[in-house]
């Protein structure tokens, strides 16, 4: 049998609580290996530039300083080598104006974020689900 090759993610929040519970989670998780987290868009830009792996998906905030999820996809998405990579919007929030905007720049799904601990662990299989369905 043939062993899949694990997740990248790159996870992005300003909530540095919010970001212990994704990577516990995540790194419970086989089928994912983190490859960094960061707490504001720029970060994930530069993340995805030091990156010896691409990411194979990267999971961000909607609202962060300096620069917030939607923007940091778009300034992905101008550049060719990284404009591929798939992007899921996770926040507190989700309403029209955001699913629009982010279906404008290509990103594959939305997530809301959990409001207790528990729930976080069904994160990594969602993430997996939308990242198979937009193959």
């Amino acid at each position: 049998m043939q062993q899949k090759n694990p997740i990248g993610i790159i996870i992005a929040d300003d909530d540095f609580d919010e970001i212990d519970l994704l990577r516990t989670s995540f790194e419970k998780h086989p089928d994912f290996v983190i490859i960094d987290c960061v707490n504001n868009g720029q970060g994930i830009i530069d993340a995805v530039a030091k990156s010896k792996k691409r990411p194979d998906i990267i999971l961000t905030d909607m609202y962060m300083p300096i620069m917030n999820g939607l923007e940091a996809t778009e300034a992905l998405r101008a550049n060719d080598e990284n404009n591929s990579i798939p992007v899921i919007i996770f926040s507190t929030t989700i309403n029209s104006s955001i699913t629009e905007k982010a279906s404008h720049l290509g990103i594959i799904g939305t997530l809301l974020k959990p409001f207790s601990m528990e729930n976080y662990d069904t994160l990594p299989p969602q993430v997996t689900k939308m990242l198979d369905a937009s193959k």
